[in-house]
């Protein structure tokens, strides 16, 4: 009911702004020429045209419509140069609407994203993007849609026009729709037949993306709604909103307390949560559709690494990443280290994609927790991919340590992780921090009038920041001075970062050395 008296509220004032403004149109354009930020529009405006005239020198056939879903990659290229252009048209153009538009609504559009992350699951859930791919082009009605998934025909065809509105489907006629470019990202690639008569094992043998968008809309979409509630609940001071979210659902229960579990990942363990655990190792390896494996090869000068020298991926899940270094590094060895129920999905993928790999012993898939004494004592590598971001600063400094001791004096620590950049220019900084002499440390700015980060052009990198915040407790995204702290308490040093894939990668590739003696356990 609150809610609805907010929106109330909001929907009245916004109204009332725009009843106050002049009449006339041409008095509005004529203020806004008279204020400074009409000239950072026109910045803006000279930045689009010329980025895009040079992305079609450069790339004649980029994407240029929404309604061709043939172009629906989540990564439209893997030319670092053409991402960059991309990227500035885009996050240029948003800023241009924000400035034009009051600020009423782009308030709005921040606080209605819960509302389209309903809306979306709903038709990701109900195989709407599947039933459409097979209607053809021409699209389809909405009560042809819910012949097939049961839902109500005028709730979806709400739900569908909401959507379409931002871009995401497309409405050809009254009530018929069909995907576009950004629709099709949802696809499984699987028969609508398929679907429904095995809707468990629905992401089992995809790409994993639309895995990791069903696991953004449903545990952290939910554990996101709780945020308040979490961060000023006394009783629990360090409670995560995903354990609120839990209590929740349990209708507040007299005595029930959060579990005693911390993690995340021990949640998953629960066996009425098997569900969750197989989507969220298949969403895992989705990851990889927002950035190509290829990077790989650029985060470390692997071909200077001797033959047979060891790579430990650690907490490497089903081993994805080794996966794709083995095959592009025969010489190498590699030992995947993870739970229990990860090592025995990871030997299964091993099986069907690398069986000779396996068999032949250049790749072994271990069970081993971090928090425990590193078995591994002759690594070349330590590799953590996306691992630091799930812990918190005390746990984290107890898994390098651990590393650290087992460590060779040649060893190098290879950490695979999100740099977040600050939304502050260089000059505008006091900070006296020695981390900005380290090679590839700093990102390279956009270009004025941008946001020096990228703004919205780098909000996957945000969207994980408060993914970690929902689901675990301590756990955070980090900027380089936080790394860099972190690794120095642990015993290792920063001596170079390889920038992957342009500024708003999904992830940056962070070397560090063994810098402190730490007494072997």
């Amino acid at each position: 009911m609150l809610g609805c008296v907010k929106r109330i509220f909001l929907r009245i004032t916004i109204r009332s702004f725009l009843l106050s403004q002049p009449d006339s149109p041409s008095l509005i354009f004529s203020a806004l020429f008279k204020t400074s930020r009409m000239t950072e529009a026109r910045q803006l405006l000279d930045l689009i045209t010329r980025t895009a005239d040079t992305l079609q020198e450069l790339c004649a056939d980029y994407p240029s419509t929404l309604n061709d879903p043939s172009h629906s990659e989540p990564t439209t290229s893997n030319d670092i140069k053409v991402q960059r252009l991309a990227t500035t048209v885009s996050v240029a153009a948003l800023q241009l609407a924000a400035i034009f538009e009051p600020p009423q609504i782009s308030l709005l559009h921040v606080a209605s994203g819960a509302l389209k992350t309903a809306a979306l699951r709903v038709c990701l859930e109900g195989n709407v993007t599947e039933i459409l791919r097979e209607a053809g082009p021409q699209g389809l009605h909405v009560r042809e849609i819910t012949a097939f998934n049961d839902l109500d025909p005028r709730t979806l065809a709400r739900l569908l026009r909401y959507l379409a509105s931002f871009h995401v489907y497309r409405e050809v006629s009254p009530d018929t729709f069909t995907n576009n470019r950004v629709s099709t990202v949802m696809d499984t690639g699987k028969s609508v037949a398929e679907l429904f008569r095995s809707p468990e094992t629905k992401h089992d043998n995809t790409n994993g993306f639309p895995a990791f968008l069903s696991h953004q809309m449903d545990e952290i979409s939910k554990a996101a709604a709780y945020s308040w509630e979490a961060i000023t609940d006394p009783r629990y001071p360090s409670i995560t909103p995903l354990e609120k979210a839990l209590l929740s659902e349990r209708d507040g229960e007299v005595g029930v307390k959060p579990a005693d579990s911390s993690s995340f990942f021990d949640f998953l363990q629960r066996p009425e949560q098997a569900h969750r655990h197989r989507r969220f190792a298949i969403a895992m390896e989705g990851m990889a559709a927002i950035q190509p494996l290829d990077c790989l090869s650029r985060a470390y000068n692997w071909d200077s690494l001797p033959e047979n020298a060891l790579v430990v991926d650690v907490g490497g899940g089903v081993g994805t990443i080794s996966l794709e270094l083995a095959k592009q590094f025969p010489k190498l060895k590699f030992i995947v280290q993870d739970l229990p129920s990860f090592i025995e999905k990871g030997k299964a993928l091993w099986a069907e994609r690398q069986p000779e790999t396996l068999e032949s012993g250049r790749a072994i898939l271990q069970a081993h927790d971090f928090f425990t004494p590193q078995p591994q004592e002759n690594a070349s590598i330590f590799l953590l991919r996306h691992v630091i971001h799930n812990w918190s600063d005390e746990d984290c400094i107890k898994i390098l340590s651990l590393l650290r001791r087992a460590a060779r004096d040649d060893t190098t620590l290879l950490i695979l992780e999100i740099i977040m950049p600050y939304a502050c220019r260089k000059e505008s900084s006091d900070d006296t921090s020695k981390n900005t002499e380290i090679p590839g440390a700093t990102a390279e700015e956009a270009p004025v009038p941008l946001l020096p980060n990228f703004g919205a052009g780098n909000e996957f990198a945000h969207v994980l920041d408060m993914t970690m915040f929902s689901i675990l407790k301590g756990a955070s995204e980090r900027t380089i001075d936080q790394f860099s702290l972190l690794l120095l308490k642990s015993g290792w040093k920063v001596v170079k970062v390889n920038r992957l894939s342009g500024d708003a990668a999904m992830w940056q590739a962070i070397e560090a050395i063994p810098f402190a003696e730490i007494h072997r356990l």
